[in-house]
């Protein structure tokens, strides 16, 4: 089953941490498959979101910020390179350069797309094998979620794949 980048997070974290030994073995064996790989982390290039403890802002807005001066004035905008490199730096920022408080992380991850052969960007997908018991028990698990209206919207792809796009009552 081919699963992006936010599917395997979401479904490492709905897994079970309990049970048998045998289900716990299986759990474990697919965990290392929801795992990034060296060389994924580095195409992926993973950064937290920061939010400034007093103003609100975070390092998202303030990457949004640049990029809207530098497309009001395009004669400031640097060449890509250099701007990759100045909206890397302000990714990593740890206090606020508006009022130089420092900025919390607030739990929450960002990605890079990857480049396809062709140039396209688009998301990153592994194709996970998962044996049929563990595809019924996540299925449990989804719909379960549902039923009890938890669902997050996170889950929702994952609830597509395992359960289907119409759900029978």
């Amino acid at each position: 089953m081919k699963l992006d980048v936010l599917e395997r997070m979401v479904l490492d974290k709905i897994l079970p941490q309990i049970g048998s030994y045998k289900l716990l073995k299986e759990i474990q064996i697919l965990k290392s498959q929801l795992n990034f790989s060296k060389e994924e982390r580095e195409q992926l290039n993973f950064k937290g979101i920061y939010k400034c403890k007093s103003c609100g802002i975070t390092n998202i807005d303030l990457i949004q910020n640049q990029i809207e001066k530098w497309n009001e004035d395009i004669e400031e905008k640097p060449e890509e390179k250099e701007a990759n490199k100045i909206l890397n730096e302000i990714m990593n920022f740890k206090s606020c350069p508006e009022c130089h408080v420092e900025m919390q992380f607030t739990g929450q991850i960002v990605w890079q797309k990857v480049k396809t052969e062709g140039g396209e960007l688009k998301a990153l997908e592994k194709d996970i094998t998962i044996k049929p018991q563990l595809k019924i028990l996540i299925s449990k698990i989804l719909d379960g979620l549902d039923k009890k209206g938890n669902l997050t919207e996170d889950q929702t792809s994952l609830f597509k794949k395992f359960i289907g796009f119409e759900k029978k009552n």
